[in-house]
């Protein structure tokens, strides 16, 4: 949403923190969004267990060689086209 402030108010950034607005400025101009919901992170097994797995696997992607992955992306597009974009 955009505001328009008085000159006193228009360099206004941030917000507060039992407040439900926080104001930001670009290109000039001065806007409002609500402010986001506080993120949680719960460390439960299953979580521990998938950044594990997505660490591991970053970590072996990096050791493929380039045939290799293109053999990866040509199998990815025969038997999951709908996640190639």
């Amino acid at each position: 949403m955009k505001v328009e402030l008085a000159i006193e108010l228009a360099s206004l950034r941030g917000g507060s923190k039992n407040g439900g607005l926080v104001f930001t400025k670009r290109k000039g101009i001065t806007f409002a969004r609500s402010k986001a919901l506080s993120v949680t992170n719960p460390q439960t097994a299953d979580q521990i267990k998938i950044r594990a797995f997505v660490t591991a696997i970053t970590k072996t992607w990096k050791d493929l060689t380039e045939v290799e992955r293109q053999h990866f992306f040509a199998y990815i597009e025969t038997y999951y086209p709908r996640a190639c974009y």
